[in-house]
């Protein structure tokens, strides 16, 4: 099987590591993962950086409430460029707000 490449954005370092585990201890509908193939970023602003690398991203996993360039921002700013389309992504968030969710 094929891996995955993803992109995990969150601000914390142990939200990460716990995304980063659950991936390599599983796979999701047909996405096989491993460890030279997930990528990471702290924010939106470093995750356009990562995916600018050439990777070629398929899967990104995204916190909403981070600094400098929030969740919302960075998927906006994929949608108007087009990168979207070729992405699933996947938010998570620590909010419990309504409005959030």
């Amino acid at each position: 099987m094929v891996t995955t490449p993803v992109l995990i954005v969150d601000d914390s370092p142990m939200i990460i590591k716990i995304i980063k585990k659950a991936l390599l201890a599983n796979s999701v509908d047909g996405c096989q993962f491993d460890e030279q193939n997930i990528y990471t970023a702290s924010d939106g602003m470093e995750a356009f950086g990562r995916m600018g690398e050439g990777h070629k991203i398929k899967l990104i996993i995204s916190d909403i409430n981070m600094p400098n360039l929030n969740g919302d921002e960075f998927i906006e700013i994929l949608k108007d460029t087009g990168k979207l389309e070729e992405l699933q992504v996947v938010f998570v968030t620590a909010s419990s707000t309504k409005l959030v969710l």
